[in-house]
């Protein structure tokens, strides 16, 4: 999520070789109408608490409602499939699209970090977001209202 640069194969296959042994991390290919399209990932999971991140990726040329479908489905997995009570995730300040997606679909600012990240260019704040599950129920039927509304009749 805070790398800029074009990211090499090297550094994907170390990425990847990392995860074998992390149980606090669960990355999923994202397919829509079986194509791949991008990937999610859930980190700091701590199934004591009930609490993990999570954050995506998405190719350039997906259909403008793939990432509210990949939120449904991030979010569905997180609260029904692993029991989770609180769900977090970061958005740097310029990706403005994505910080406003979220809030839409119920997740909360929590809080920003001033200059939190250098983007090479300059320093960046991050916020801070995050959904509890007894807010789960309501909040998936907005995202599936939106669904709805988004797809021709």
């Amino acid at each position: 999520m805070f790398s800029s640069h074009v990211i090499s194969a090297d550094e994907h296959q170390a990425w990847f070789e990392a995860l074998q042994d992390e149980s606090s991390r669960q990355v999923f290919v994202y397919l829509l109408e079986g194509k791949k399209v991008g990937v999610v990932q859930f980190t700091e999971i701590n199934q004591k608490n009930g609490t993990a991140f999570w954050g995506f990726y998405l190719g350039p040329s997906t259909p403008v409602d793939a990432s509210l479908r990949l939120e449904l489905a991030a979010t569905t997995h997180a609260f029904e499939n692993m029991k989770l009570h609180k769900l977090s995730c970061e958005v740097i300040e310029f990706n403005k699209k994505v910080l406003n997606m979220h809030k839409k679909c119920g997740f909360r600012i929590e809080g920003e970090f001033l200059d939190h990240h250098w983007d090479g260019a300059q320093f960046q704040s991050v916020f801070r977001l995050a959904m509890l599950r007894r807010e789960w129920d309501q909040n998936k039927s907005r995202i599936e209202s939106r669904l709805r509304s988004l797809s021709p009749t």
